[in-house]
């Protein structure tokens, strides 16, 4: 019998793409939870994260967008990453707005309203 954890309780089992997906979903869950706690920093350099947005990607064909809004200093700013796996994109994409490694452009879209 196989339970909603995907084990074969039968046998102890596990299946692979369920421990791939657990381990995946582990990664994520920690890196918003570093995020989370550095939105309430209150040293941030007048950095207000704004939105987070992701645009999954369909099959290998196209790739998973994560982009990252944010407000410095009262200028809008936006950052993108992409990467195949969705996770793992939503992971980078926290962790590279988080270490400054973020490429931040103007956000046209938001200033043009």
């Amino acid at each position: 019998m196989v339970s909603s954890m995907g084990r074969d309780e039968s046998s102890n089992r596990s299946f692979p793409l369920r421990d791939f997906a657990e381990a995946r979903a582990m990664k994520v869950q920690r890196a918003w939870e570093a995020f989370d706690i550095e939105l309430f920093r209150e040293d941030l350099d007048g950095v207000r994260f704004m939105g987070l947005s992701v645009r999954l990607g369909d099959n290998d064909r196209i790739e998973t967008m994560v982009t990252v809004k944010v407000a410095i200093d009262g200028d809008r700013f936006v950052g993108f990453h992409s990467g195949p796996i969705a996770s793992e994109a939503i992971a980078q994409a926290l962790d590279k707005a988080l270490d400054g490694a973020m490429e931040w452009r103007e956000d046209k879209y938001a200033t043009s309203k």
